[in-house]
């Protein structure tokens, strides 16, 4: 379903209310706004899993060159805004500037624990699709970053209740396995499978690393493509990314004088370079140069990377940002999970939209009413859907109803929401359809919670809109 359908259905169905109420027209437009901002999308992973590195490739600058914020224990929102400037939302409500000075770190203007998150306006293109929090280190040695983190996107600045980060997307960094832990953390975000991204971080030196015997980079995205199978009920996908090497090509770093030195060492004998990464060894090769090369590219940019730069500083960007992983990243994070992270943010507005039953109990037939033709719309079923998701993953229910509404979610065809090849006939849609149905109707048969009966009415509706879709499309 296109996202902005979505948008448009929630925002003539929120107008009808108000010009049905005139007392809701404010308050159902209040209710639409966050419509209209890009998605905010969360890097969650343990201190040291690289999201700093991560954070400034995806920005495409090194957030430390342009006024970073000395804010380890901080929530941080970077989002595309001109001119470049921060400020701090306080946990009593109030808000506070952070100076920025170019080419140094910015002092935060009260202590951190006093601070809900900060907002980071950033003059970028890289940012006009969505926004990027960057949290602290989860389960740190003193429990601050979590708690900070936790602050900010679980508690929802209750405090006050005059801002919210409200993720719409989880990128989750990890080396190796995600620990339970840091899974059941996530989890507590309020994400689904659909809009939370696994990174398998330091792809680069993944197993045996550069000297290996095999490819790092090769080996991590066999390893990821196998997690990913394994773990589909937490994440969308799992991608490998280099965050250092992923930094290099998107920051402007890869200059001609790099590859030129990158290019000289073609021909030198691997023993001479891990020679010259020890500091005591003999002077082989200008030290300087190669540790400053060495910083940038990392030993796989090194050893894998020489070849590559004979051709120039173009060739060697191109190459490193290919194997870095940034790319397949950029690609998910602006098509696949940009369009669930809209349908959540939807989501959201559904839910803001049942509250006002409460804060108007006069208008409760019209609320109802609304709500009654939203569940009916079309264009709305795959917010229901998500809607439905996250409740079966509260209660726990069963696998198979699970993946059944992940399916539906992820097609963008009738033919692939129902399992099926893209040249599917009319006669095999509308066969998968009735026995899809039957498989609905046996589990009305045993028992089912709240969750799992809404899920089903819902999915019936999606088969029976599907059934009409074929029926008139041959």
């Amino acid at each position: 379903m296109n996202n902005d359908l979505i948008s448009t259905a929630l925002i003539a169905h929120l107008e009808n209310l108000g010009r049905a109420v005139p007392e809701l027209e404010e308050a159902a437009k209040a209710i639409t706004t966050p419509l209209f901002a890009a998605p905010r999308i969360v890097l969650v992973g343990r201190l040291k899993a690289g999201k700093s590195t991560l954070v400034n490739a995806l920005v495409g600058s090194d957030i430390a060159e342009t006024g970073a914020l000395e804010a380890t224990n901080v929530v941080t929102v970077y989002q595309n805004g001109a001119p470049s400037r921060a400020e701090a939302h306080l946990l009593d409500g109030s808000t506070a500037t952070v100076p920025i000075r170019h080419g140094h770190h910015s002092e935060l203007p009260v202590p951190s624990e006093q601070i809900a998150f900060i907002d980071r306006w950033l003059p970028t293109r890289s940012l006009e699709n969505f926004s990027l929090i960057d949290t602290p280190g989860l389960a740190t040695l003193t429990e601050k970053n979590q708690l900070a983190t936790s602050r900010a996107l679980i508690d929802g600045f209750e405090q006050t209740k005059n801002a919210s980060v409200d993720a719409d997307a989880a990128v989750f960094l990890f080396e190796s396995t995600p620990r339970q832990d840091e899974i059941d953390f996530v989890r507590s975000l309020g994400f689904t499978p659909l809009n939370t991204l696994g990174v398998l971080s330091r792809a680069d030196s993944f197993g045996q690393g550069a000297l290996g015997y095999t490819d790092p980079i090769e080996d991590a995205t066999y390893y990821a493509r196998q997690l990913s199978a394994s773990l589909k009920e937490f994440f969308l996908t799992i991608i490998p990314v280099s965050g250092l090497l992923a930094e290099t090509a998107t920051t402007g770093r890869v200059t001609e004088t790099e590859a030129r030195f990158l290019s000289s060492l073609s021909q030198t004998p691997v023993s001479t370079l891990i020679s010259a990464m020890d500091e005591d060894s003999p002077a082989a090769l200008d030290k300087a140069q190669f540790s400053q090369t060495l910083d940038l590219f990392g030993e796989y940019g090194v050893f894998k990377g020489r070849s590559q730069a004979i051709n120039g500083a173009a060739d060697l960007s191109e190459w490193i940002a290919r194997v870095s992983g940034i790319e397949q990243l950029h690609w998910t994070l602006h098509h696949s999970l940009r369009r669930f992270a809209t349908i959540h943010r939807a989501v959201r507005v559904y839910n803001e939209l049942e509250k006002l039953r409460s804060t108007y109990p006069q208008y409760r037939p019209e609320i109802l009413s609304t709500i009654s033709q939203m569940n009916m719309d079309t264009r709305l079923f795959d917010v229901a859907l998500l809607r439905d998701l996250k409740a079966l993953i509260r209660s726990r229910a069963r696998v198979e109803l699970i993946d059944f509404v992940i399916r539906i979610l992820r097609g963008n065809t009738g033919a692939e929401k129902l399992g099926l090849g893209q040249y599917a006939t009319q006669p095999e849609l509308l066969d998968e359809i009735n026995k899809q149905r039957s498989f609905l109707e046996e589990l009305t048969y045993d028992y089912l919670d709240p969750a799992e009966e809404t899920t089903i009415v819902t999915l019936q509706r999606v088969l029976g809109a599907l059934e009409r879709v074929a029926k008139n499309t041959f």
